[in-house]
């Protein structure tokens, strides 16, 4: 359902008619209704229209409202959705990302996400030494991961990437395959995050504040990130930054001394 071409419109139709079917069943009577936007353009859309009657808030990924270079057809068609919902059916608009809502044309409020309390994972012992925080999105740097993954394994150091495969292309998959974790629970990843040494998170985007250095910082671990100014403004020296233009393994292995 996601705005691409090659859209597959019936199993877009069966999976909008199953969520607003949901929507129909729900048992608790609400005045307000908030709706998750992940750039899913024809289901927000669908679901604003649905609870038009309530007060709708969109809680909008930083993904469906940064503006990235080639993609002004996405950033265009979100915004008209965004204005269309917004000023038109009255649904207030939430960013998790001030840096966004500064270069964002529309009236929206910010809602930063809090540092999580993770102390029951605090403690555990360290088995492995790098855990890749990855959903593996396009927006991260996967290739480059796993390049980093190969060389610091050859120099004895354990790698493990989180996040589903089944979104990576067969030849990213069968490369990497040795340090993948496939799809944990939550009491599995935050079980291996707290048992390594260091949490790496990137993404290529340059407005994007990474939520997963949150977690790595409350378990009190090294925690390293792309230097992009948004990361920078809101972690400051809590973590470790790295370039585009960096060895990857070689700043990990830095990080790790």
């Amino acid at each position: 359902m996601d705005f691409r071409l090659g859209l597959n419109l019936r199993e877009s139709i069966k999976k909008i008619s199953l969520v607003l079917s949901a929507t129909r069943d729900l048992e608790i009577e609400t005045e307000a209704v908030m709706i998750e936007h992940d750039g899913n353009i024809v289901l927000t859309f669908l679901l604003c229209c649905h609870f038009f009657r309530k007060d709708i808030f969109l809680d909008c990924h930083n993904c469906s409202v940064e503006y990235q270079r080639g993609g002004m057809l996405i950033y265009a068609a979100n915004f008209l959705l965004l204005f269309f919902c917004g000023p038109i059916l009255g649904a207030r608009l939430v960013l998790h990302n001030d840096l966004i809502r500064r270069k964002f044309p529309l009236k929206a409020a910010v809602m930063y996400t809090p540092y999580p309390d993770l102390s029951a994972y605090i403690g555990k012992e360290k088995v492995n030494d790098v855990i890749f925080s990855c959903s593996l999105n396009r927006d991260e740097p996967v290739a480059r991961i796993i390049d980093a993954c190969l060389k610091l394994g050859q120099q004895g150091y354990s790698c493990r990437i989180s996040g589903n495969t089944e979104k990576l292309d067969a030849s990213l998959r069968s490369k990497g395959e040795k340090y993948f974790t496939n799809y944990l629970s939550k009491h599995g990843y935050l079980s291996l995050l707290a048992s390594s040494r260091l949490m790496v998170s990137l993404t290529d985007r340059k407005d994007t504040v990474l939520f997963s250095p949150r977690e790595g910082i409350s378990l009190g671990l090294k925690v390293l990130a792309n230097n992009s100014q948004a990361n920078l403004d809101f972690y400051g020296d809590k973590i470790i930054t790295v370039s585009t233009e960096d060895d990857l393994a070689e700043v990990i292995r830095d990080a790790l001394r």
